[in-house]
């Protein structure tokens, strides 16, 4: 299961908090939450908490290009909070991809992940 709400009361950011049961299906049903969420938006980030994983299915890397490929003009990054070494190596293919480059910043903590976006939001939002 991945849950996933709002993070902040601005609606800059939408939090995704992946359990340990989560799957590729539950990725793609957080997508498309987030979408509905947030098509009335100027611009949003995503913040990632996968700190209760793992792993990852070994297809997620053709997932995310394929979500990315499809992602809004007003999605800005994904924020991946507590990634493990095997999410991190994931996170490294997947970012040599063309459609995801640029996309992903890498936070310990939620702490972290925040801080990042408020300065970045000072700048693009």
């Amino acid at each position: 299961m991945v849950e996933v709400r709002w993070l902040d009361s601005e609606h800059r950011a939408i939090l995704w908090v992946f359990h340990a049961n989560a799957t590729v299906e539950s990725l793609k049903i957080a997508a498309d939450q987030t979408d509905a969420m947030t098509s009335h938006r100027p611009c949003f980030d995503v913040v990632a908490d996968v700190s209760q994983i793992s792993m990852l299915p070994a297809s997620i890397v053709n997932v995310l290009r394929q979500q990315h490929l499809r992602a809004p003009a007003n999605y800005g990054v994904t924020v991946i909070v507590g990634a493990n070494v095997f999410v991190r190596a994931i996170l490294g293919v997947a970012s040599q991809l063309a459609s995801i480059r640029g996309r992903y910043v890498l936070a310990e903590t939620l702490d972290e992940a925040v801080r990042f976006l408020r300065s970045r939001h000072q700048v693009e939002c």
